[in-house]
């Protein structure tokens, strides 16, 4: 969580089949990362250093779950 004089970092996901699509605010920050056990586990790395206030992950037919389970 952050503290309260810092400013609220939120990300939202994107997830396919084969990508996971991330976006930060409020720094417009955007990337990629596999949808695949590396991937992830890069994905969860560079989310813990964001520490988001909030993450959004799009449910997508099941394919969330290994991501959304990671984080």
């Amino acid at each position: 969580m952050n503290a309260p004089s810092e400013t609220p970092v939120f990300i939202g996901l994107d997830v396919s089949k084969d990508r996971l699509d991330l976006a930060v605010r409020p720094s417009g920050q955007s990337c990629s990362f596999s949808n695949n056990m590396d991937g992830i586990s890069s994905l969860c790395q560079f989310v813990k250093t964001l520490k988001p206030t909030l993450a959004v992950v799009e449910a997508t037919g099941g394919l969330e779950t290994p991501v959304a389970a990671a984080m």
